[in-house]
């Protein structure tokens, strides 16, 4: 079954790994606060998700002050 996550913006993920509990975590940017991106500051964030194994989030987290940032691993 295929997933999307974010907003509105764009979104995109640098990496993803699987995690020990068989789930995913991704690594990347967001340019939208709504959808599943909450917490967001400037116009590029980190954005970091949890997935289980079934690719449902379980928890999202922005990262970001006044630059722009984006996470790569």
């Amino acid at each position: 079954m295929a997933h999307a996550y974010g907003g509105s913006g764009n979104e995109w993920a640098h990496s993803v790994k699987q995690t020990p509990d068989g789930g995913y975590i991704a690594a990347g940017y967001t340019e939208s606060n709504n959808g599943d991106v909450s917490g967001k500051s400037w116009i590029y964030d980190y954005w970091i998700i949890k997935t289980d194994n079934d690719g449902n989030l379980e928890w999202q987290k922005t990262y970001g002050g006044s630059v722009t940032e984006e996470a790569f691993d």
